[in-house]
């Protein structure tokens, strides 16, 4: 929704940082894949090959510098971290780490969490509104 307000810099270290998320579980589920090329397409770039060793989360989170990309950065990863219906401990440590990196209180990532889960809602229901049943 909002990754189209972040730098050529920052939308591909957010891609990376999504997939960090994503894989933190040790699964890649159909609905994280799905968000993941909703990312792509919002960002107007081809997904990435990634290699979970090759990055640093510290690293990454460097590229975001002001405040305003730092809090789309946490607000974007609740969908990937939503998509399979609970927040893994896994997902939890890395949200944490940013947190704790880019300043942001834990007041903001609560307001978040309960948006995305409001959003996530809102989503099935309109899916559930197209569905060919009469």
């Amino acid at each position: 929704m909002y990754l189209n307000y972040l730098e050529k810099n920052e939308k591909l270290a957010f891609l990376k940082i999504a997939h960090i998320v994503a894989l933190s579980d040790g699964e890649f589920c159909e609905n994280e894949k799905v968000i993941i090329g909703s990312y792509c397409n919002e960002m107007e770039m081809n997904d990435i090959e990634f290699n979970i060793q090759d990055e640093s989360l510290d690293v990454l989170s460097d590229e975001f510098t002001t405040q305003q990309s730092k809090k789309i950065v946490i607000l974007e990863l609740m969908s990937i971290i939503y998509a399979n219906g609970e927040f893994k401990k896994s997902e939890q440590k890395i949200i944490n780490q940013l947190t704790k990196k880019f300043d942001i209180d834990n007041k903001y990532v609560d307001d978040v969490k309960l948006w995305s889960q409001s959003l996530m809602h809102i989503v099935g229901q309109g899916a559930n509104l197209i569905q060919d049943s009469k």
